[in-house]
């Protein structure tokens, strides 16, 4: 997984994670405040003005989504140039072909299927921030370090669990 890939991917799993959090919600929580009120507590950001469609793509961009369309497109090329059978021309003509953009247009009705306008909405405010901008950026490596954690983790359960069958084979 390219690493400017799991900013998106940190986005759609902090979007899960909130989404979980408020189904949690104890049923006592306080009542929402009337529309008006909460109108008047909303940030004068401009994200209220944008369609739906247009929230979608302003997340994909904040939370780095809109790049993996490119990146799929990379590793792609990558693998191409690697096979020997390759048609002569063919990684150039298919990078002709790349446009990112087509990509985001196939993620953002996607995106509309699972995620509301408050939550989408939350979530720009969120990786706009200071800290949201600040987790996109240390994200990479700390995905990457989790990835050798992970790694490790499976290898050691591996040796322990060849070490059982050892010790004390199944029966037949």
């Amino acid at each position: 997984m390219h690493a400017r890939s799991i900013p998106f991917l940190a986005a759609v799993l902090a979007m899960a994670s909130a989404a979980c959090a408020r189904e949690a919600a104890p049923a006592t929580s306080p009542a929402r405040p009337p529309p008006a009120a909460a109108a008047a507590a909303e940030p004068d950001d401009g994200l209220a003005k944008l369609s739906d469609d247009e929230l979608a793509r302003k997340l994909l961009a904040v939370t780095g989504g809109a790049d993996i369309g490119k990146q799929i497109a990379d590793k792609m090329m990558d693998a191409f140039r690697a096979m020997p059978n390759i048609p002569p021309g063919f990684t150039e003509r298919f990078k002709q072909n790349v446009h990112p953009e087509s990509f985001v247009d196939l993620v953002v009705p996607i995106y509309l299927k699972h995620y509301d306008r408050p939550t989408m909405i939350a979530a720009i405010r969120f990786y706009e921030s200071e800290p949201g901008r600040k987790m996109v950026h240390e994200l990479p490596a700390a995905m990457a370090e989790a990835m050798e954690a992970g790694k490790k983790w499976g290898a050691d359960l591996a040796k322990k669990t060849l070490n059982d069958l050892a010790a004390s084979p199944p029966s037949p």
